[in-house]
C-alpha cells in the first residue's frame, strides 16, 4: 500500500503538468488560443463558474493578450484593420449581446511610405465585455461554442481565427475568480451623456461644447456605414471643438462621439443626430451626379474648350456630305471618355500613394505645362498651314474619321482641366470623397457632359444642316482658331514662368522656334524625329530649371509673402492670434482660368477693396500655381477637390463661397457673415 501511494505521488506532478499543457483550466474560462502569428492569444472568461436553473444572464468577456507593439481593434478600426467578428453556438433560447468596446487608443497604422494612416484599438491586453441572456438552462451543463475572427497588426497585419469552447456546470450559481475583472470591464465601458451641447454648422461640420468638463485624449467617432478617420477635430476653446466630417453617402444612422474626462479618464459618449441635409444623402448622390453632367456640358462654353468645339464644328461641316459623320463623332466621344477615365485612374493611383491631388493637378507640373505648350503650338502651326500631314487618300480618310477625331477628344479633355465650370466644383468635391468605383463613375458622367454637343448631333444628324455651308469663312475661322491657340501658348508660358522661372520659359520659346523651323523646312520622317528630339530635350531642361528655381526662390517667397504659397489650419490660428478680424481667403493659381475670371471681375477691383474695408475684414490670396500638398490637405478638409476656393472665416465660424464669384454673391455672403 505504501508503494502504491508513493507511485501516485511520483506520477502526480507529471500528470498535472500534462493537464496544464493540454489546456486544462477552470470551468470559468477557456484555454488560451494562440494565433498563428504567435503574437496574440485569446480566450473567453465567465463571471460565473457554475449556473443554477434560475440563471437568466451571464456576464462574459473576450480577453486578448498581445505582444508589445501588436494591436487589436475598436468598432471603428480607423484607416486600417477590423473589429473582432464572433459566431456563437449557444443552447436553445439563449442569445449573445453585441460586442461591447472599452475606450480605445489612437495609434499609427502600418502603411506605405508617404501615407499617414491611423487606427483605433487596443495594445498589450483587452477585454471586450459580452452578456448572454436566455430563458432557462438545462442540466447537466451549459455548453458555449464561439468562433472568433480577428486581425492583429504591428508593422504587418495577420488575420487570425480561434475556436473557443466553455462548459459551465449546472447545480448552484457560483461566482468565478474573474468576477471583479469583469465588473471593472463593464463599469469602464463608455457611458451615455446628454448634457453636452452640439450644433450642426452644415451637413459635414458641427460644434461640440463640453462646458467646464476637461477632456483627456482624442475625440473619436463611430457610426454605422462609416469607418476610417473620417473626421478632423479643430479646437476652438479649451473645451469647445469644431468637428469636420468627410462628405459621404454611406451614413445610415446617428454618429457616436467618444471621449474621456481627465484626470480620472472616465469614458463617455454622446449621440450626434444626423443633420437634416445629411439624412438625404441618397438624394445628394444623384444630385451630385447630375451636377457632374451639367458641369461637364458647361465646360464646352469655357474659354479652355471652346476653340476645340469650334474646330470640331469645322470638321463636321466638311463631313456633312459624307457617311462618316457619326463615325467621326463617336471617335471624338470615345477620346473624351477614355481621357476622363485615364485621368480618374491616375488620380486614384496618386491618392493611394498618399499624394494630394485635385481637379487640374497636372497643371502644377512644369513638365506637363511645357508639353502642353509644345502640343498647342504645333496644333496652331498646322492651322496656319506651316505643315500638313500628307497621307495616301485612303489612309487620310481613315485618319479623318478615327484617329483625328479621337485625339480631338483627348485634346478637349486636356484643355478642360484648368477650368472649373459652375456646378462642377460641387460634384468634384463629392466625388473625391467616395470609393474608387463611384469616383470613376463621376468622371465618366463628366465626360458624357463634355460630349453632349457631339451626342446630340450623333442622335440627330439632321441638325448639321443648321450649320453654314463650307466657304472662305472657314479659312478665316481656321486662322482665328490658330491665333486663339497662340494666346493659350502665351498664357501657359506665363504659368511656366511662375512655376519654374523666366529661364525655363525662354528655353521653351527657343525650342518652339526650332520646332517651327523644323516643321517648315524639313519633310518626311526626319522632320518628326527632330521635333520629338527637341520636345524631349526641351522638357528635360524645363525640369532642371524648375528644380533649381524652387531651391533658389523658396526662402525669398516665404520672406516676401509669408502666406502666399501655403495655407493650413495652423497658419489660420497664427493669423487670428495676431489679428482677430475676419479673413476673406482666396486660393488661386495661374493655370486656373476660372480663378482669373474671379480675380479680374471681383477680387482685384476697387469695389471689392471698399467692401472689405467697410466690413473690417482682411483679404488673403493663396497661390497654388506650384505644387503644395499642405494646400491640398487644407482644401480636402473643407470638402473641396480643386480651385477656385473662396471662404470667409473668423475665429469661431466660416462660410464657403461658390466657385464662380459675382459681386452680388460676394456682397450677400459678406453681409450674411458679419451680421
Amino acid at each position: 500500500m505504501v508503494q502504491f501511494f508513493r507511485l501516485i505521488k511520483l506520477l502526480g506532478v507529471p500528470i498535472w503538468l500534462v493537464l496544464l499543457s493540454t489546456g486544462f483550466c477552470s470551468a470559468s474560462e477557456t484555454s488560451w488560443a494562440k494565433g498563428k502569428s504567435q503574437h496574440s492569444q485569446v480566450r473567453l472568461i465567465s463571471q460565473l463558474s457554475s449556473l443554477s436553473s434560475k440563471t437568466f444572464e451571464i456576464q462574459m468577456g473576450l480577453e486578448f493578450k498581445l505582444d508589445p507593439g501588436w494591436h487589436v481593434y475598436w468598432k471603428n478600426p480607423g484607416d486600417v484593420g477590423y473589429a473582432p467578428k464572433l459566431v456563437w453556438k449557444l443552447p436553445e433560447s439563449w442569445l449573445a449581446s453585441d460586442l461591447n468596446f472599452p475606450h480605445p487608443i489612437l495609434f499609427d497604422a502600418p502603411s506605405p511610405d508617404g501615407l499617414q494612416l491611423q487606427s483605433i484599438g487596443y495594445e498589450a491586453s483587452a477585454i471586450y465585455p459580452i452578456i448572454l441572456t436566455g430563458a432557462q438552462v438545462n442540466p447537466p451543463s451549459f455548453a458555449i461554442k464561439l468562433n472568433v475572427q480577428y486581425l492583429v497588426c504591428d508593422d504587418i497585419c495577420v488575420p487570425e481565427s480561434a475556436d473557443l469552447e466553455l462548459s459551465l456546470p449546472i447545480n448552484s450559481e457560483n461566482l468565478s475568480k474573474h468576477k471583479e475583472r469583469l465588473e471593472r470591464s463593464f463599469s469602464a465601458l463608455p457611458q451615455p451623456q446628454s448634457d453636452v451641447q452640439m450644433e450642426w454648422l452644415d451637413e459635414n461640420e458641427f460644434v461640440v461644447d463640453f462646458g467646464q468638463t476637461p477632456i483627456a485624449g482624442p475625440l473619436l467617432l463611430s457610426g454605422e456605414g462609416r469607418s476610417g478617420i473620417f473626421w478632423k477635430v479643430l479646437p476652438l476653446t479649451a473645451n469647445q471643438y469644431r468637428i469636420q466630417l468627410k462628405p459621404s453617402s454611406s451614413i445610415k444612422k446617428s454618429l457616436e462621439l467618444h471621449y474621456q474626462v481627465g484626470p480620472t479618464k472616465n469614458s463617455f459618449f454622446i449621440n450626434i443626430p444626423l443633420s437634416t441635409t445629411a439624412q438625404s444623402s441618397f438624394e445628394s448622390f444623384w444630385l451630385a451626379l447630375l451636377l457632374a453632367f451639367v458641369g461637364g456640358a458647361i465646360l464646352n462654353l469655357m474659354p479652355c474648350v471652346l476653340p476645340v468645339v469650334i474646330l470640331k464644328t469645322n470638321s463636321l461641316i466638311r463631313l456633312r456630305e459624307t457617311q462618316g459623320l457619326r463615325r467621326s463623332l463617336s471617335f471624338t466621344m470615345l477620346g473624351i471618355l477614355t481621357s476622363f477615365l485615364c485621368l480618374a485612374a491616375v488620380v486614384i493611383l496618386l491618392k493611394s500613394l498618399g499624394q494630394q491631388v485635385g481637379w487640374g493637378f497636372q497643371f502644377q507640373s512644369p513638365v506637363f505645362v511645357g508639353l502642353m505648350i509644345f502640343v498647342i503650338f504645333v496644333f496652331a502651326l498646322n492651322l496656319f498651314g506651316v505643315f500638313e500631314i500628307q497621307l495616301p487618300h485612303v489612309a487620310n480618310n481613315k485618319m479623318l474619321q478615327s484617329s483625328g477625331p479621337f485625339f480631338e477628344g483627348v485634346f478637349a479633355t486636356a484643355l478642360a482641366t484648368p477650368c472649373s465650370a459652375p456646378f462642377l466644383g460641387t460634384a468634384l468635391s463629392y466625388a473625391f470623397t467616395q470609393s474608387w468605383p463611384v469616383f470613376m463613375l463621376f468622371f465618366l458622367v463628366m465626360g458624357l457632359g463634355l460630349s453632349l454637343p457631339y451626342l446630340i448631333i450623333f442622335a440627330h444628324p439632321s441638325f448639321i444642316r443648321f450649320l453654314p455651308r463650307p466657304g472662305n469663312w472657314m479659312i478665316a475661322m481656321k486662322r482665328w482658331l490658330a491665333y486663339s491657340l497662340l494666346l493659350a501658348v502665351l498664357w501657359l508660358l506665363y504659368v511656366l514662368q511662375q512655376q519654374a522661372g523666366v529661364l525655363s520659359s525662354l528655353v521653351i520659346v527657343g525650342f518652339s522656334l526650332l520646332v517651327f523651323i523644323g516643321l517648315r523646312e524639313l519633310r518626311g520622317l526626319l522632320r518628326w524625329l527632330i521635333v520629338a528630339a527637341l520636345l524631349v530635350f526641351g522638357l528635360w531642361n524645363v525640369q532642371n530649371f524648375s528644380s533649381s528655381s524652387r531651391r533658389i526662390s523658396q526662402t525669398e517667397d516665404l520672406e516676401k509673402q509669408s502666406y502666399r504659397e501655403r495655407m493650413s489650419e495652423a497658419e489660420l490660428r497664427v493669423l487670428f492670434q495676431v489679428d482677430s478680424r475676419p479673413i476673406f481667403l482666396n486660393i488661386t493659381a495661374d493655370w486656373c482660368l476660372t480663378c482669373k475670371y474671379n480675380e479680374y471681375s471681383v477680387l482685384k477691383t476697387d469695389w471689392f477693396q471698399d467692401i472689405i474695408e467697410t466690413h473690417q475684414m482682411r483679404f488673403i490670396n493663396v497661390d497654388w500655381t506650384k505644387r503644395n500638398p499642405e494646400i491640398g490637405k487644407f482644401l480636402e478638409s473643407y470638402g473641396r477637390a480643386g480651385i477656385p476656393f473662396s471662404m470667409i472665416i473668423g475665429p469661431d465660424k466660416k462660410l464657403l463661397l461658390p466657385e464662380l464669384l459675382t459681386r452680388a454673391t460676394v456682397e450677400k455672403r459678406i453681409k450674411e457673415f458679419t451680421r
